[in-house]
């Protein structure tokens, strides 16, 4: 069964966020060869949902925007 979350940056334990950008690197860093600054102050304004299922973890980003 597929669990999925959605938290704002300050509902993120240590620990999700520490998945979060390891996710990211392996994702676009590794994977796509995409090379930029990942620390860009959008975290902070954002929604995050992830979705688990087993070993499979899917990363949503959402902006929220007033």
């Amino acid at each position: 069964m597929t669990e999925i979350r959605h938290l704002s940056f300050d509902e993120l334990t240590t620990q999700q966020l520490y998945d979060i950008l390891v996710l990211r690197q392996r994702v676009f860093m590794i994977e796509q060869q995409r090379y930029y600054l990942d620390c860009d102050g959008l975290d902070q304004i954002a929604l995050h949902f992830a979705a688990y299922e087993g070993e499979k973890t899917l990363r949503l980003f959402a902006r929220v925007t007033a």
